[in-house]
């Protein structure tokens, strides 16, 4: 496909995220770039949905990234959903210990069985 620049803001917005997180230079990536041909795959995918949240304030799923992986129709998607307050969650205060749940306190026991 023919290389066109982003067109607008929201479009150089998400130019720039793909960039930082596929590693390639933002110049490259044109609004007809596919984010799997550019070296995305389900992992960096599952990240990019992250990083949307966070940017943009926009959940979107997983299966969204894989049905639109066209930078021209993530941003269309994002432009024409609904926005949701991003809320991080608040670190927990330092301790030398951590109340543990079931499952990690199992976990903890089978480690300590010799093998």
């Amino acid at each position: 496909t023919d290389y066109v620049a982003p067109r607008n803001a929201l479009e150089q917005q998400l130019a720039r995220v793909w960039s930082e997180l596929l590693g390639t230079d933002q110049a490259k990536i044109g609004v007809h770039a596919n984010f799997f041909n550019l070296g995305g795959h389900s992992l960096k995918a599952t990240r990019l949905v992250s990083q949307l949240y966070r940017e943009f304030e926009v959940k979107l799923q997983l299966k969204d990234i894989f049905s639109h992986p066209v930078l021209q129709e993530q941003a269309q998607l994002l432009a024409d959903s609904v926005t949701t307050t991003f809320a991080q969650i608040p670190l927990a205060a330092g301790q030398s210990s951590y109340v543990l749940s079931s499952s990690q306190r199992r976990l903890w026991v089978l480690s300590q069985f010799e093998t």
